[in-house]
C-alpha cells in the first residue's frame, strides 16, 4: 500500500484522491514517488535570512529584427524572509479544500504567457498535499510559473523552506509577480542549481512546459548556485526533490541531491522526454525505492510498493 510518513498533513484520507490522481490524471507523463529507506523527519528554527542578488541584463536586436536577451548573475537565489513569512495561515491556497477540487476563481488572479493553465500540474498539487509536511525542506526542479511552488511552500509552513529553480528566464518576471501578489514563500532561483555549466536548450512542447536545459550550448551559460550554498544560506539540509523539469534527471544527478549517504530522502518526480527504467535502478541501488507510480490512463494501471 501506499506508505505516507507520519505528521499532520498526510493522513489516510488522501489514499483515494492518490489513487485518483495517478490512475486517470496523468495524460502525458508518469509521476513517481520515491523514498529513501528509514527516512527521517526533523527542522529547526533559524534567523532570518539575507536576500542576495546580482542580476544584471542586456539586450541585442539582430538585422531580422529578432531580440535576444541575456542574464548574467552572481548570485541568482531570491529569497523570501523569515520575518515576512506567513505560514499556512495566511498563505495563498489554490485548492478548494484538501479533497482534490481546487477553485478556478483562484486561477485568475494567476499570470502566465504561452496559453497558461493554471491547473495543468493540479496531480503535483495533490501530491505535495499528501507528502509535504510542515518543516521539510523542498527544492522545486520546473517552477514556471509558481503555482506548484505556493502549494509547497504552503505545506512547509513557516519552519520550512522551498527552493523553486526555474532557468527560464522569459518566465521569472511572471513567477516573482505571482509569488508577490499571492503572498507565498518559497525561494526562487533564476536560472539552475548546478556546480557545472548549464545552457537553455530550443523549446518544445505545448504552452512552453517543455523548455529544456542542456549540458552544451553557446554564449552564456545559466546562472547557477550549488546545492552546497543553498544548505549553507538555509543552515538546513533538503530533504525533498520535486523534479518537473524535461529530462533534467541526469543533471541534477551531478549535484548532491541523489547521493547515496547525503541525498534528499523523498522524490516527487514527472518521468518524460528520457526512459526513466535505468534511473529506477539507480536509485534503488542507492537506497531510494518507489512507493507509488502512475501511468497515463491509455494503460491504466496503478500500482503500491511495499
Amino acid at each position: 500500500m501506499l506508505r505516507l510518513r507520519t505528521g499532520p498533513v498526510a493522513t489516510g484520507a488522501y489514499l483515494p484522491q492518490i489513487r485518483r490522481i495517478l490512475q486517470f490524471a496523468i495524460v502525458v507523463a508518469t509521476m513517481i514517488v520515491i523514498r529513501r529507506h528509514h527516512a527521517s523527519f526533523s527542522f529547526e528554527r533559524r534567523g532570518d535570512l539575507p536576500s542576495r542578488q546580482t542580476i544584471t541584463g542586456s539586450k541585442t536586436t539582430d538585422d531580422d529584427g529578432y531580440s535576444t536577451r541575456t542574464m548574467e548573475a552572481t548570485f541568482p537565489l531570491v529569497m523570501v524572509l523569515k520575518s515576512e513569512k506567513k505560514g499556512p495561515v495566511g498563505h495563498f491556497d489554490l485548492m478548494e479544500n484538501r479533497d482534490g477540487r481546487y477553485d478556478e476563481s483562484k486561477c485568475e488572479t494567476w499570470i502566465g504567457s504561452g496559453g497558461f493553465m493554471c491547473d495543468i500540474e493540479w496531480d503535483e498539487w495533490m501530491l505535495a498535499n499528501a507528502f509535504i509536511h510542515p518543516g521539510d525542506v523542498v527544492v522545486e526542479f520546473g517552477a514556471r510559473f509558481g503555482t506548484t511552488s505556493c502549494i509547497l511552500s504552503r505545506n512547509v509552513g513557516k519552519h520550512g523552506e522551498v527552493i523553486s529553480v526555474e532557468p527560464d528566464f522569459t518566465v521569472h518576471g511572471q513567477l516573482l509577480r505571482n509569488r508577490q501578489s499571492h503572498g507565498c514563500d518559497f525561494h526562487a532561483v533564476l536560472g539552475t542549481v548546478s556546480s557545472e555549466p548549464i545552457y537553455m536548450a530550443t523549446a518544445v512542447g505545448r504552452y512552453g512546459y517543455a523548455q529544456r536545459t542542456s549540458a552544451t550550448g553557446e554564449g552564456h551559460a545559466l546562472p547557477s548556485i550549488s546545492t552546497d550554498e543553498i544548505e549553507t544560506i538555509l543552515g538546513r539540509k533538503i530533504n525533498v526533490a520535486l523534479i518537473d523539469c524535461e529530462g533534467c534527471i541526469p543533471q541534477i544527478d551531478k549535484t548532491s541531491l541523489l547521493d547515496e549517504s547525503k541525498g534528499v530522502d523523498l522524490i516527487l518526480m514527472e518521468e518524460d522526454q528520457i526512459k526513466y527504467g535505468e534511473w529506477h535502478k539507480i536509485l534503488y541501488q542507492r537506497n531510494l525505492d518507489p512507493e507509488a507510480r502512475g501511468s497515463n490512463p491509455a494503460g491504466g494501471d496503478f500500482f503500491d510498493s511495499d
